[in-house]
């Protein structure tokens, strides 16, 4: 296998319609060590075509299908283990990026010896998805988070709530990866939820890119089809309830409570408000009253009254209801 600087992983389901696009925005990179593997998950369109005719004329292109349509997380993990590249980044098949991303992101990771950098992402309609953007910053931001690197637990609580839980905004050191035998998570939806947030505990040196210009263009979608149209609400659940047993299985939980129980109960109110089955919405909220909550908290007994006070109300709240 020949090395490479960064190893874009790209799951690809039945991507025809977006994937000649995302590749030529990928091209167009102004740094140019990278390898893009692209896992075809088994698609029934044209994708396996594509992705042939653009591996003819640039080997950066690397193909593996799947046997069987096996999920994002599967195509993902399956990514990592076939990496070349010092740096990994998680990208999908339907969006758009800034030509110096991976310029950008390289020298921030070099620079400062980082266990992964963040950098702004949108979600936009595809009729707006090629219009250059950039996000306000004040100085206070961009002091603590742009000049040099932080740990989570360094920052307070409430902050953590800022950092997205998408893999596609981020570029990862892969020994960071392989070191911490981060994985993604088995799940129909909230497949990455793990991933992203104990990465985000684990690493010691995180950055976010001190540039204002938005680096992913993620593609909205309003198609009856795609999962995110119908989440189910038990696999964010079942992400935060990893991510807990893991805290406390890797000795992490006693500097990490405050910052995890920010995330789960946010987390949860997401749930339930963003599930646009009602009646799936109501059977997830008493699940969460009648034992989940309880569930989750029994983690670790001992923290649960030193966490912050508004935080401990959110949690008794689901009780009273």
């Amino acid at each position: 296998m020949n090395k490479t600087d960064i190893s874009v992983i790209m799951p690809i389901y039945n991507g025809e319609k977006y994937l000649e696009e995302t590749l030529d925005s990928l091209l167009k990179q102004t740094y140019k060590d990278f390898e893009i593997i692209c896992i075809d998950d088994a698609s029934t369109d044209t994708t396996r075509d594509i992705l042939q005719r653009y591996r003819r004329t640039d080997d950066r292109i690397r193909i593996l299908k799947n046997a069987e349509h096996a999920g994002a997380a599967f195509s993902r993990n399956r990514g990592i283990r076939a990496a070349a590249g010092k740096y990994i980044t998680f990208l999908d098949g339907d969006d758009i990026f800034e030509e110096d991303m991976f310029y950008a992101a390289r020298n921030a990771m070099i620079e400062h010896s980082l266990d992964l950098v963040m950098y702004e992402i949108k979600t936009v309609s595809s009729e707006h998805i090629y219009e250059k953007q950039s996000v306000p910053r004040n100085d206070r931001f961009i002091e603590k988070y742009c000049m040099s690197p932080f740990s989570v637990c360094e920052c307070e609580p409430i902050e953590f709530l800022n950092w997205s839980d998408s893999p596609w905004s981020k570029l990862y050191r892969k020994d960071f990866i392989i070191n911490n035998r981060l994985e993604f998570q088995s799940l129909p939806s909230s497949n990455d939820v793990y991933f992203v947030n104990m990465a985000l505990f684990l690493a010691e040196k995180v950055l976010m890119l001190n540039d204002r210009r938005v680096m992913v263009y993620a593609r909205e979608h309003n198609v009856s089809t795609r999962i995110s149209s119908n989440r189910d609400p038990m696999c964010a659940y079942k992400a935060m309830e990893k991510i807990g047993t893991e805290l406390v299985g890797r000795e992490i939980f006693p500097r990490a409570f405050q910052h995890y129980y920010h995330k789960l109960f946010f987390a949860l109110i997401f749930a339930v408000r963003k599930t646009k089955d009602e009646e799936k919405a109501m059977g997830f909220y008493n699940f969460l009253q009648q034992e989940g909550v309880d569930r989750l908290t029994r983690l670790t007994p001992d923290y649960r009254k030193k966490i912050d006070q508004y935080i401990y109300q959110l949690s008794e709240k689901y009780k009273k209801e």
